[in-house]
This record gives structure tokens, C-alpha cells and sequence, in this order.
């Protein structure tokens, strides 16, 4: 591809500067996006990059702080760079040409040319007679309606002819002018000489036909098409000159009645992203996406077609969106030479400005309407990229061309020949910031261009890596890491290695000749090959198998040299640390070998872990040191790389980790190795300086780095993990290691602390950390070990009479006091009762407590969460009140992960006995507290955002919503008298506000509202919502569904809406609507009939339900309209796309009648869908989805009816015929088909009758019935990707025999149901519990019913 920013002929004679601003331009135009994002090819079993599938492409919203006006969000692009071929073969994929200015367009397959546009293009233009203003259609839409067409004649003297047609309706008829001119014609044609357009004057000429007899003049045809008098003109032979540009100042080119400039080029990149924001912008609904007029249901989904920006060459292969933007000139060559002269001159168009766009790309070419706000506003919010019309947003760009020729659909653009063999050269360049760009340049390059167009690249990288030179060996290495890892295809991974390994083995072993840092990258590329290997591992069994039994124990005897190696020769007396660079990747590496090929490792690993063990000993002074005590610093690097110790500690944990629940080494985890690493783990995973100081001014970073939703990675993550693995694999070993741990560095704190240090609480804190991090796991192993009748490994009451108590006060060390309460609280299973009560008083008066800093109260608050989980209600009930009254002020002054913890522990305090506890004036405290968090927090959807003044603020999110319902709906259950209509009475009227005050702007707050409201409903008795319950809520309620088009603000509202017709159907009967005197169930039915017809099948998926219980609660009443439900619905099955939204209309017509009934076959026989009987449609429908129902009531609903059906044998029903099995062929058989091979060999299915089908699918049914849940079978816990079961997990079905024992202990008869089609879930619903078809034995019903019905004999 040619592409000009600069002149990069002399690239080799910039000074550095220069020249290193020169690769970031290059480097910005070869990628087309500021945020470089490496080009990714997804194979498909063909060895042909231009195979790739497109991956779908992220889009992430930032809120910029304080955006400029009119500008709501900034989006910032974020993809992997996937094209139908090469990036950088780019190809014109299309031409238009517009004859008459703001008509219909014309795809052509090739065009002529010349300086003022393409042949014919915009040479017409329509104009007001009174003013001789041009016409466009930013003013007269419907004008795009009007279709010329040009009609090449060699032999008429004017070479052809315009025709201009009109739609149907227009009443207007077909005219024809002459395409070309001839000067008689001139003399004899009206001149216009100042045509106007934008302030330009153009001359032009009164067109008249050249028709035998025609019956008016086309000035009087179109007059009669635009109301009012106007004309047509051509271009007259006056030079129209184009405007200067910025990077144009002394333009001189001429073109017709186009804007400006002859030109138009656009890419189809950009227009799929155009599209891809647009939709993006109607499916957000916050208020950062909220643009005005944006119809959200045709754009959620619509595409923006090309036509409605007017181009005139369109381009497509850059990979990315507006790389036009970037470009000065392209050369497009064809892609065959020319017949005539077997040359492929090349043609040079100039892209002289960005072209700003106005409102006509708004109107809409096939029907002339133009749209309220697609694509100008939503152009506007990202596409402001003319700095001198700053107003205006851009899409393609002008263009001139200096000669004439023809340009076809398919020509290239021209090689990047020269650009490449500059850039190669600076991979070479002394400075080292060069070589880096130079490095990100040519790996976008070669991930356009390599094999095909570049196929000498990889021996030049070769012969580089072999030079002998240090720096060409350094930028060779920085592009082969991405090399291998994005641009090899499975047919070349195999041939490249064996070229390259080799080399950088040998680059690994010349510590005297090359840096540590480039000795590293070897490492990385080499990590890359083993990945690279494992890709084709299945295509290439033998080569591959052959590789990793010949290169990698070289390999692996060089890392076992590497890790002897003395560690503390790379942090001490060094000026920097980039020799663990190399420790780093060899880490890295080992996981990774241990992940794809774990065998190769098995003979290597225990000198491996014994390597690691050392590292964790040798290496922690350095670490306390550095980290956990004042005074050293961490030396820079020698370039621009941070190195740290925690960048070594996490690989090896994490490899030691994976070696640890493989059980490949399961005897070195044992004995003093065991207590070694374990006192290891307890050693780094301490505190240090800067979590100290960080954590203890930031409650939410302190909050978050004990959860285990937790983002940051960390040593005491990865730590902490190792331990759980330890455990798991042996639970009694590990956990006595932790006592013998636990007990040593009880008494090493004790010592220094007796000898002054200010450090001694650090181990401490770690330990119990550390312990409490494994509680459960702990618990589990003490459970097994007094079963078993065997010695307790480690004695934690012991801990928590003798060790944690003294801990409680040392106000002066808050991060071991507060660990202690945590840790106190994670094992309250084993305290007494009395000390149970006395803890959790400790942390009550930690949180009354004046003095307290925030590491304590946090803690405390953990704590108090952790006791109410953890010890009986007898214990807590006394503090419960006291406990509540003492965090409700919290929710004030709390944000973030802090707020959430707050909000979870009185969630869990208010549960406390049920809630019996609970006063009037402590419940109307709580809910004024709880309003007050939701109001304040009603910022927005995301967890995280930048506020107006840059700072982070806690917004909401669903689980923030879902903590505000429990302790809501806590609150309303309460039995205590009069608890719920004071929780009603103080939370209803606000929360209604909220719903009818945000139900199209800020509709995420009426469903966050509508959420709490159902909350306040569950905890309702049945029947005693209380008075007026419905009557304050339905204005508010009815009206949000009835205008917002927010999922899941109608989803809310639809499950809010069945709890109370489940609860209280008579508030809904009895109220009506004072407006409009509808009654509250015509309301509820408008509802339905609104998602019935929907599009959008979000809503249609909870519908299901609320129409089954009207029906069961006031089925007198909804039974006149269900006639007309039964036809929506059937009616829809037709267009629904979802599985999920068909089976909730399937269920609920299988439903509409008792279950014994079957289905309602006489109401649907006398209907009809678009022609075809209403019963047919739904039949079919039926029997194509039945066998994906999911759930537990579904599919059972669907066998009583088809048991129904069969046996009252209806005729109607006998001559219905659906889709049967599949048919297998010859060439499909054995074989995976994907898309491109269905769609040559589309898959075909017989028919059947349906009795025949409802026989399979019951006796289907009736199969799977007993089978063991699904995603038990075959199971591998914690398994290599290749490695073979022990003899012990072969006679246990891949488990250990005690780990089979517990699973058979609960899938036994009293075991727990693991798949949820197998049991009702405790959430479901009540009346469906109760109805006979949960509790029924279907697998008894339908051997009966196969024995009775005489199935058999009847087929």
C-alpha cells in the first residue's frame, strides 16, 4: 500500500529526533489507531491468513472528565485487527458515480477519469429558477429518489444519453438529455452563470431533451417532482476551481458541481465503524449516550449503508477505520496489467483535506426521509477531526488526481518496498529507541504482507540474530516477539522454528556479547514457539512430537542452569536488576511448557521446584529490604523496562502452583520441602511499605485487596493461591505446616518486637492472613481429621484464645488488629459461644470507637460480616440492633468497595433471626439510609467513573442494586408488628418518584427502583400488600413501561408486575387508572400485547409467567382475550430469533389449558398466520425446539402436552407434518461443519407426521430422565492439557478414591442436585412448587402412558 506522510526516501539521514518522530507517524499510519492494538488471525484449519474470520470489534466508553460542550462521550477503539485478507492489500472495493448532483448514485465496475472527477459524475445539478440556487438534498430529501442512468451510444454525436426517472407515485415520466454537448447545442441552451452553492458560482446550461416528440421539457418535469419551478443544468465549459486546502494552499484543480474537490474516498472500515457506534449509541442507555432523536429500536441493530455518504471510490483492506485520515497519496495499480500495454501504470490520487460532513448522509436513499439524528449527531460525539471546522465532523476524503485513465473494482494499492527496507535497516540503528519503533513498524508491516509480499523477511531477521552485532540482535529480538506470536500460520510454525531456535539458544548462551534484557526477550520468543507448537500440535502430532522431544529438554537443561545460578548476583552490588529479566521469562517459560507439554517437564521438575525454593530463600532479604523496610530503592533498568522482584515472585508462584495440583511431583511437596514453602509463602506475602501507606488512606483499595473479586495481581494473590492448591491437594500436610509456621513466627515476632523493632507485626499480619485467606479449606481439613479420628494439624482455638486476643488493642499496629478481628471472624465456626459474643462486642465498640482508623474499621466491619454469617442467631440477636444502629451512618461517608462491604454486613445483620429484633424507628432509619445510598449513587451503570472534577466515584451496578433488595426486602419480611408498612409507607412514594421521573432519560433508575419496589413485594404476606400498595405504584409503574425502551427496566417491571399478581391480584383488579378509567388489568394486558409485538425479544422472555398466573388469579377475566394472546404469540413465533424467547411462548400456550389438556388445538385450528393455520405454525415450532428446553418446569410442561396431544389423536393434529432427524450424507459425515460448509452443503432434515415426532421426544425424555447431571462425567480436576489419569483416577472416573467417595456421598439418594433441570431451584416459584406437575414422577407417568396409549400398534 502507498501511503505518503513524509518523505521517507532519506529516512537514513534524519537526525534522531526527527527520525524518531518520522517511525511514530509511520507507525500511527501502518496500524490507523493511536492505541497500537497487534493484529490478530484466528485459523480455521487453512494455512491462508486471507481466511481469517472477523472477531468482533470492543468498544469502551471513557468519560473524559469535563467533555467540550455538545460532546457527551469520547470512545476510545479498542480491537484486534482482522480483515477478509492481508492488512495492507488494500483494494478499491467499490465505485459510485452520481450523474445529477444529490440524485441516485450508480455502482459501476470501472470508470474513466480526469482532473475534475470521474466520468459523468455530479456533471448535472438541479436548480431553483428564481434564484438559480443549486437544489440539494439537505433541503429536498425525496430528491435522492430520482434515478439517472447513463446510456453509452458510439454512434450518436453526443455519445449517449441521460435518462432521469422517477418514483412510481410521482406522476412525473422519463425524460432523456444528451450525455454530451456539441457547440450548436451550446449556442442554443439557456447559460446560467452563476450557479450557486456554498458561496461558490458555477456556470452551467438549461438542459433540454433530445427526445423524437416529448411532451414537456424536463425543466417542467422535474418542476412538477420539487413543487415549485427549477431547472436542469449541465456543467457549462467556465473553469470551476477547487478551494485551497491548509495542506494545500496554492491548490489549482478544477471539478463540477461536486461540493469542492472532484473526489470523494471513503473506506469500508470506517463506514463498519460508523455503524458499530451508531448501534452502540442505541443500545446505551445512560445519559453520557443519550443523543436526540435516535430512533434506539432501528439503530440498536441497523446498518448505515455507504450510499448515504456519496463517494466516489471506496476502499477496503487497512484493517482499521479512517486509515484515510492518514494518508497524503495513494497509488492504485490494476490488479491484472493492461491488456493493451502489459504495464500496470500506477495512478496517483492526492487526498487533499478531510471531508466535513452536513446533514444530507442523514437522508435515507431508498426512501428519501431524512433520519432525526443518524449519522450526523452521533458523527459529531466522535469525528471531529478538522481543526479548522471544528463544528463539523468528518467521514472520507477529497481528492484530486493530476492525469486521466480508468480505475476499476479491484485495483491495489501500491507495495511498501522502499518504506520496508528503511525500516528494516533501523532495526540496526545505534539508538535504541529507534530500534524499538522500527520493531513496531515492520510488525505491523509484516503482519499485512509476510509470506506473500514479503517473503525474504524472516532470513533477513535470521541473518540479523546471527550477526554478531548487539544492537541488530536487539531489534531483531523485539520484533520477532510479536512475529511469532501473531503473523505464523500452522503450515509455517514448524519450518521457522527449526531455523530459530537454534539462534536463540545461542544468543541465551552469550551472556559476554548480549545485555540480560535482550538475552530475555529470547526467552519470550521461545515462550511464544512452545505456544506456537502446542497450536498445531493436533494437525502435526508427529513433527510436533518430534520437536518438543529434541529441543525441549535442550531447552529445559539450560533453564536448570540459569535457576543455579546465584539470584542474589543479579540484585546485589548491580546498578540495576535486568539480569531477573532473564529469571522472569525462564518462569514464565516453565509455565507454560508446564501447561502445553507437561510430560517433557516431568523429568526436570523437582530440580525445577528445588530452584524455585532457593529463589523464595535467597532473594527475601532483598525483598524486606527493598520493600517492607525504609531506606533502599529499587535501581531503574537499563531501558525504559520496570523490573521488580514481585515481577519474578508471581511466575515462580505461580508455576510451583501449577506443579502442586498437576500431583506430578507429589512427593517433593512433602516433609521440610513442604514446611520450607510453606514458611516461603508466609514470608512474601507480607505487607509492604507502599500497600502500608496506600491501604491505609484508601478504604476501597483496602477493602479490595482482601476480596476475591479483586483486579490487581499481586505476590500475596498468587501466594495465597499457591497455599489453597497445598491444601487442596494435601489438606492435612499443608495445614500442619501451617501450624508449625504459625507457631514459629509467633515467636520470632515476639523476639523482635521485645527487641524494639517498629516491624514485628508485618509476619504476623501475613500469617494470619495468609491462614484466614484458607479458612474453609482449613475447617474442611480439621472435619476430616476428627472423623477420621486422627490428631487436629494445626490448633486454631488455640490461636484464638492464646494468640489473637492481645492483638484486639494494639490500636498503635491497626493493620494486625483489624487482621485479627478478620481472622477471628473467618474461624467463629470453632469459638464457644461466649468468646464468639465477645469478639463480635470487641468489633462492635472498634466501630464506635472515635479513635479507630480506617484499617480497623474496615476490618471490624469484615468482622462483624463474617460472626453474623458464621455463629448461631443466639449469639448475635442481642447485638443486632446495636450492630445496625452502628453501621447505618457508615452508608454515608462510604464509596466504592467499602460501601459495598457495608451494605452486604447489614444485608446480613438484618437476617439475623429473621428480623424479629427490628423497631419502627430503626427501620425507618434504615430505609431513609438505604434511599439515600441508592439517590446518591444514581450516577450511572458502570462500577467506576470519572467525575466532573477527574475523581473516582462509585456508581451503580447490578450487584450494588441486588445488596439494596436484600436489605430491603429483609426489612419488609420482618415479622416484628408493623415493620413492613413503615418500611412501605418510607420507601414506596420515593422509589415511584424515582420510576416516573426517570423513565426515558435515566432509565437504568426506574429499573433499579422497580427492582427495590419487588423486594418490598416479596416481603409481603400473600394477600396483605396493604392498602393502596398498587394504587401508588401503577401510575408510575404503567407509565415507565409504556415509554421506555430499556431492557431491563421492562424485564423489572414485568417480574414486579407477576409477584403482585401472585401476591395480591386484587389491588390490580380493583384500581383503575383516574385519566383514562382503565382498569388495572386492561393495563396489565396492554403491557403484554406491547412486548407481544415487540421486536426486542428481552421482554417477551419473562412475559411467559405473568400471563400463566393471570390466568390462575383471575382467569374469568383474561380468558375473552386469550383468543387474541394465542394469536400474537404464534404469530411472532415466526420472526423470534432466540431459543429462549420460543420456549416461553411454546410453554405458555402448553400451558394456556390444564397440563392433561394438552394444547389449545380448537382455538388455534380456527386461526391463521400470514395464510398458513395457526396450529401448523406452532406444531412445528414446537417440535423444532423442544429438545433445547431448559429449566425444570419447561421441559416437563412440553411432555404432559405432547402426551396430551398423542393420545386425543385430533386429525388436525394426524396430517401435521414437521421436521424430523438430520439427514447424514456421505461428505458431511465425521466432519465439523463450519459456516462456509454448510452453506455449500446445507444441512437437510426428513419429515415426519407429528404423532411420530411426539413419540421421539418423549421417548427421548423418558432416556435422558435418569442421566447424571450433566459436566460430571469425564471431569479432570485441576488437569494438564495433555496428561494420561493415574491407575487410581482411571478406576475413579479421573478423581482420587476419596474425592469419587465424597461426590457419590452427595449424588446419592440425600446428595445435592447439581443440574438445575433436575430439581426446582429454591428461588422458583411458589406456586409453581405447589402445583402437581413438580412433584409428579415423570419418568412413571410416561412408561404409563406408553404402556395405555398403544402407541406401538397405532405406528
Amino acid at each position: 500500500m502507498a501511503l505518503t506522510l513524509l518523505d521517507l526516501s532519506n529516512l537514513h539521514t534524519l537526525a534522531s529526533p526527527q527520525l524518531i518522530w518520522t517511525l511514530s507517524l509511520l507507525l500511527l499510519s501502518a496500524t490507523g489507531v493511536f492505541t497500537f492494538a497487534r493484529s490478530s488471525i484466528w485459523f480455521s484449519g487453512a494455512p491462508n491468513k486471507a481466511s481469517a474470520p472477523t472477531r468482533p470489534v470492543g468498544l469502551r466508553k471513557h468519560n473524559l472528565g469535563q467533555p467540550r460542550p455538545g460532546v457527551a462521550n469520547a470512545y476510545t477503539m479498542e480491537r484486534e485487527l482482522t480483515v477478509p485478507f492481508p492488512i495492507g492489500e488494500v483494494r478499491v472495493s467499490s465505485l459510485l458515480v452520481h450523474p445529477i448532483k444529490s440524485c441516485r448514485g450508480t455502482l459501476v465496475a470501472e470508470a474513466r477519469y480526469g482532473p475534475e472527477g470521474l466520468e459523468n459524475d455530479r456533471k448535472w445539478c438541479i436548480i431553483q429558477a428564481s434564484s438559480n440556487e443549486i437544489i440539494t438534498a439537505r433541503d429536498t430529501p425525496n430528491m435522492v429518489l430520482i434515478t439517472p442512468h447513463i446510456e453509452i451510444n458510439a454512434t450518436s454525436p453526443y455519445g449517449g444519453k441521460l435518462v432521469v426517472s422517477f418514483p412510481e407515485d410521482s406522476g412525473c415520466e422519463t425524460f432523456s438529455v444528451p450525455l454530451n454537448v456539441t457547440q450548436d447545442i451550446i449556442d442554443t441552451w439557456p447559460i446560467v452563470e452563476e450557479c450557486t452553492v456554498h458561496g461558490f458560482i458555477i456556470q452551467g446550461i438549461i438542459c433540454s431533451s433530445i427526445d423524437d416528440k416529448p411532451r414537456r421539457t424536463p425543466s417542467e418535469i422535474l418542476s412538477q417532482y420539487f413543487k415549485k419551478p427549477v431547472h436542469l443544468v449541465m456543467k457549462g465549459p467556465k473553469r470551476r476551481r477547487c478551494p485551497p486546502t491548509t495542506a494545500f494552499p496554492d491548490l489549482d484543480e478544477s471539478s463540477l458541481f461536486q461540493d469542492a474537490y472532484p473526489f470523494l474516498v471513503a473506506s469500508e472500515e470506517s463506514l463498519e465503524e460508523v455503524t458499530r457506534v451508531v448501534q452502540s449509541f442505541a443500545q446505551d442507555t445512560s445519559p453520557e449516550a443519550r443523543i436526540g432523536g435516535l430512533d434506539r429500536g432501528r439503530w440498536s441493530s441497523g446498518m448505515v449503508p455507504m450510499e448515504r455518504f456519496r463517494p466516489n471510490i471506496v476502499l477496503k483492506g487497512s484493517g482499521v477505520p479512517f486509515a484515510e485520515d492518514m494518508w497524503r497519496r495513494i497509488v492504485l495499480r490494476p490488479s491484472q496489467p493492461s491488456k493493451s500495454t502489459g504495464t500496470d501504470e500506477a495512478r496517483t490520487f492526492t487526498l487533499v483535506s478531510k471531508c466535513t460532513r452536513c446533514l444530507l448522509p442523514n437522508v435515507d436513499p431508498s426512501t428519501g426521509m431524512r433520519d432525526a439524528a443518524v449519522p450526523y449527531k452521533v458523527l459529531l460525539k466522535f469525528r471531529r477531526k478538522d481543526p479548522t471546522k471544528n463544528t463539523k465532523s468528518c467521514f472520507g476524503c477529497n481528492a484530486i488526481v493530476g492525469d486521466q485513465g480508468i480505475i476499476r473494482v479491484g485495483d491495489r494499492m501500491e507495495a511498501k518496498t522502499q518504506i520496508r527496507q528503511a525500516v528494516f535497516q533501523g532495526l540496526s540503528d545505534p539508538l535504541r529507541k529507534i530500534r524499538s519503533l522500527c520493531a513496531r513498524v515492520l510488525s505491523s508491516i509484516a503482519n499485512c504482507d509476510w509470506p506473500d509480499e514479503y517473503p525474504d523477511l524472516l532470513t533477513s531477521l535470521l541473518n540479523l540474530l546471527s550477526s554478531g552485532s548487539s544492537d541488530s540482535v536487539h531489534g531483531a529480538m523485539q520484533l520477532f516477539t510479536e512475529f511469532i506470536k501473531a503473523d505464523l500460520t500452522e503450515d509455517q510454525i514448524l519450518p521457522v522454528l527449526r531455523q530459530l531456535l537454534p539462534v536463540l539458544l545461542n544468543i541465551l548462551g552469550a551472556p559476554q556479547q548480549h545485555s540480560p534484557l535482550t538475552r530475555a526477550r529470547t526467552l519470550d520468543v521461545f515462550r511464544q514457539c512452545v505456544e506456537a507448537l502446542y497450536m498445531v500440535k493436533n494437525q502435526y502430532p508427529d513433527a510436533v512430537k518430534e520437536a518438543v522431544s529434541s529441543v525441549l529438554p535442550v531447552w529445559l537443561d539450560a533453564f536448570r542452569t540459569l535457576l543455579n545460578s546465584d539470584p542474589r548476583a543479579d540484585v546485589e552490588n548491580t546498578p540495576n536488576w535486568d539480569g531477573l529479566a532473564i529469571r522472569i521469562q525462564v518462569f514464565k517459560s516453565l509455565d507454560t511448557i508446564h501447561t502445553s507439554f507437561p510430560r517433557a517437564l516431568t523429568p526436570y521438575l523437582k530440580d525445577l521446584l528445588d530452584a524455585a525454593l532457593v529463589h523464595l530463600s535467597v532473594l527475601f532479604p532483598t525483598f524486606s529490604r527493598c520493600y517492607l523496610q525504609s531506606g533502599a530503592a529499587v535501581p531503574a533498568s537499563s531501558e525504559d523496562e520496570t523490573i521488580e522482584l514481585t515481577h519474578l515472585v508471581c511466575p515462580m508462584l505461580d508455576f510451583v502452583n501449577r506443579a502442586a495440583r498437576s500431583g506430578r511431583a507429589t512427593d517433593w511437596f512433602e516433609g521440610d520441602n513442604l514446611s520450607n514453602l510453606v514458611g516461603g509463602v508466609f514470608s512474601w506475602v507480607q505487607m509492604t511499605k507502599d500497600d502500608e501507606e496506600e491501604w491505609a488512606n484508601n478504604a476501597n483499595a483496602f477493602v479490595a485487596q482482601d476480596s476475591d473479586e479483586t483486579l490487581a495481581y499481586s505476590v500475596r494473590m498468587a501466594g495465597f493461591e499457591l497455599l489453597s492448591s497445598l491444601v487442596g491437594r494435601r489438606a492435612a500436610a499443608a495445614v500442619s505446616a501451617f501450624q508449625s509456621t504459625i507457631q514459629r513466627v509467633v515467636g520470632e515476632a515476639e523476639q523482635t518486637r521485645n527487641a524494639g523493632s517498629q516491624e514485628w507485626w508485618r509476619t504476623l499480619e501475613a500469617a494470619l492472613a495468609a491462614i484466614g485467606a484458607q479458612a474453609e479449606d482449613v475447617l474442611e481439613a480439621l472435619d476430616d481429621e476428627r472423623l477420621a479420628e486422627r490428631e487436629k494439624p494445626i490448633d486454631i482455638e488455640s490461636l484464638l484464645t492464646n494468640v489473637v486476643p492481645s492483638f484486639l488493642v494494639l490500636s498503635q499496629f491497626p493493620f494486625l488488629q483489624g487482621r485479627a478481628f478478620v481472622f477471628a471472624s473467618q474461624y467463629a465456626r470453632l469459638l464457644p459461644p461466649q468468646y464468639a459474643a465477645q469478639y463480635l462486642d470487641a468489633a462492635v465498640q472498634v466501630l464506635e470507637s472515635a479513635e479507630a482508623g480506617v484499617p480497623v474499621k474496615v476490618s471490624a466491619v469484615k468482622a462483624i460480616h463474617n460472626f453474623c454469617q458464621n455463629i448461631d442467631d443466639a449469639v448475635s440477636v442481642h447485638m443486632a440492633a446495636r450492630i445496625a444502629k452502628d453501621i447505618g451512618p457508615f452508608l454515608a461517608v462510604t464509596s466504592e468497595d467499602t460501601l459495598t462491604l457495608v451494605l452486604e454486613t447489614l444485608a446480613v445483620v438484618v437476617q439475623i433471626d429473621d428480623g424479629k429484633w427490628i423497631t419502627k424507628d430503626l427501620a425507618q432509619a434504615l430505609v431513609a439510609a438505604v434511599l439515600d445510598v441508592w439517590m446518591k449513587n444514581n450516577k450511572g451503570k458502570s462500577r467506576r467513573a470519572l467525575a466532573k472534577n477527574g475523581t473516582l466515584m462509585f456508581q451503580l451496578d447490578p450487584i450494588f442494586v441486588s445488596i439494596l433488595t436484600d436489605v430491603l426486602g429483609s426489612l419488609a419480611s420482618s415479622p416484628a408488628p408493623g415493620i413492613y408498612q413503615t418500611v412501605v409507607q418510607q420507601a414506596l412514594p420515593a422509589l415511584c418518584n424515582a420510576i416516573a421521573s426517570s423513565a426515558t432519560e435515566n432509565s437504568w433508575i426506574s429499573s433499579a427502583a422497580i427492582e427495590l419496589i419487588t423486594s418490598l413485594v416479596e416481603g409481603a404476606s400473600d394477600g396483605a400488600l396493604g392498602e393502596g400498595f398498587f394504587a401508588t405504584l401503577a401510575p408510575s409503574l404503567f407509565g415507565c413501561l409504556a415509554a421506555t425502551e430499556d431492557r431491563d427496566c421492562i424485564q423489572n417491571g414485568i417480574v414486579c408486575l407477576t409477584l403482585i399478581t401472585r401476591k395480591d391480584i386484587q389491588q390490580i383488579v380493583s384500581w383503575s387508572d383516574a385519566t383514562t378509567s382503565q382498569s388495572g388489568l386492561d393495563m396489565v394486558l396492554q403491557v403484554i400485547a406491547k412486548q407481544l409485538q415487540s421486536e426486542d425479544e428481552s421482554g417477551g422472555l419473562v412475559i411467559g409467567d405473568l400471563i400463566i398466573h393471570l390466568l390462575r388469579r383471575a382467569g374469568e377475566s383474561v380468558l375473552p382475550v386469550l383468543p387474541q394472546l394465542l394469536e400474537a404469540m404464534v404469530r411472532r413465533m415466526r420472526t423470534a430469533k432466540t431459543a429462549t424467547f420460543l420456549q416461553v411462548r411454546i410453554t405458555f400456550i402448553t400451558r394456556a389449558h390444564a397440563p392433561s389438556s394438552g394444547i389449545p388445538s380448537e382455538l388455534l385450528e380456527n386461526m391463521s398466520v400470514d395464510g398458513t393455520p395457526a396450529l401448523e405454525v406452532f406444531v412445528r415450532t414446537w417440535c423444532e425446539n423442544a429438545e433445547t428446553f431448559q429449566g425444570y418446569w419447561p421441559p416437563r410442561i412440553s411432555t404432559l402436552a405432547l402426551c396430551a396431544c398423542f393420545a386425543n389423536a385430533r386429525p388436525s393434529l394426524q396430517g401435521i407434518i414437521v421436521k424430523g432427524d438430520i439427514i447424514v450424507k456421505p461428505e458431511t459425515k465425521n466432519v465439523i461443519m463450519t459456516r462456509s460448509r454448510t452453506k455449500q452443503i446445507p444441512t437437510e432434515f426428513t419429515s415426519v407426521p407429528f404423532p411420530v415426532k411426539a413419540i421421539k421426544l418423549l421417548l427421548r425424555e423418558l432416556q435422558t430422565g435418569g442421566e447424571a447431571p450433566h459436566g460430571l462425567r469425564h471431569r479432570r480436576r485441576g488437569r494438564s492439557r495433555d496428561e494420561e489419569w493415574t491407575a487410581e483416577e482411571k478406576l475413579y472416573q479421573g478423581f482420587k478414591a476419596d474425592e469419587f467417595a465424597l461426590l457419590s456421598d452427595m449424588l446419592g439418594p440425600r446428595g445435592a442436585a447439581f443440574d438445575n433441570d433436575d430439581a426446582l431451584d429454591v428461588h422458583d416459584d411458589e406456586d409453581l412448587k405447589a402445583d402437581p406437575v413438580s412433584t409428579m414422577d415423570m419418568r412413571a407417568h410416561l412408561l404409563g402412558f406408553l404402556r395405555e396409549s398403544g402407541c406401538c400398534r397405532r405406528w
